[in-house]
């Protein structure tokens, strides 16, 4: 027999609560069944429709999900990729520049002349000769005397007078030859007025390019 007042056996207590252990919850979707044909072929992402009509059609081209479509011109592919537009490179005419290359060589050739004329080899004078006629003039005739000069080729500018034996003279004259001109021809008109007899006479002088004088003479007589 026991007191009360004893202490009993310390023994644990044991504690029947069932403890679970929680699984972390899978948040992601499930995954959807991938559908397949009766045989067990799995559909193809793209497939060619044939849209009725009255005549023969061309085949479309259906494509599912981000992508180019095949066919398409290079500026809706540009676009579709986000990069601006390019416009279409323009091809100049042939006919237009032929035009030009032909207003080139002829700007040029007038050119190249301008420049041969004034740059090259200057004018020179090979001989002059000086005729008058009539030998024999009257009262208040006139003597025409021509002089032939023959040049070099080269073009440029004679500058000569003619000096009279009565004391006058015709003044400065010029006379142009041109390139590839090889003979010009120079004349003077004396027209003699008065009483008298003598024998008269003109000289050319050609200062440019410098040249010695060439007389020539004719008789004139009034009674």
């Amino acid at each position: 027999m026991t007191s009360q007042n004893e202490p009993q056996d310390a023994r644990p207590v044991e504690d029947d609560t069932v403890r679970l252990r929680r699984e972390p919850e899978d948040l992601s979707a499930p995954e959807a069944p991938t559908p397949r044909f009766p045989d067990g072929n799995v559909p193809a992402l793209s497939a060619t429709v044939h849209e009725p009509g009255p005549g023969p059609a061309p085949d479309k081209l259906l494509r599912f999900g981000p992508g180019v479509p095949t066919r398409t011109a290079p500026e809706v592919a540009a676009v579709w990729h986000g990069e601006p537009p390019t416009a279409p490179a323009r091809t100049k005419p042939r006919r237009r520049l032929r035009r030009y290359t032909l207003a080139g060589v002829v700007l040029l050739a007038v050119l190249a002349f301008l420049l041969w004329e004034r740059l090259g080899a200057p004018l020179g004078i090979d001989s002059v000769s000086v005729a008058s006629a009539p030998a024999r003039v009257t009262c208040g005739g006139t003597e025409a005397v021509t002089a032939t000069v023959r040049t070099n080729g080269w073009g440029g500018n004679i500058s000569y007078h003619w000096a009279r034996s009565d004391g006058t003279d015709s003044g400065p004259q010029q006379q142009y030859v041109r390139p590839g001109e090889h003979q010009v021809r120079l004349s003077e008109l004396w027209t003699v007025v008065g009483h008298g007899t003598f024998r008269a006479t003109t000289t050319l002088w050609i200062t440019t390019p410098d040249w010695r004088g060439i007389p020539a003479t004719f008789d004139y007589s009034c009674q």
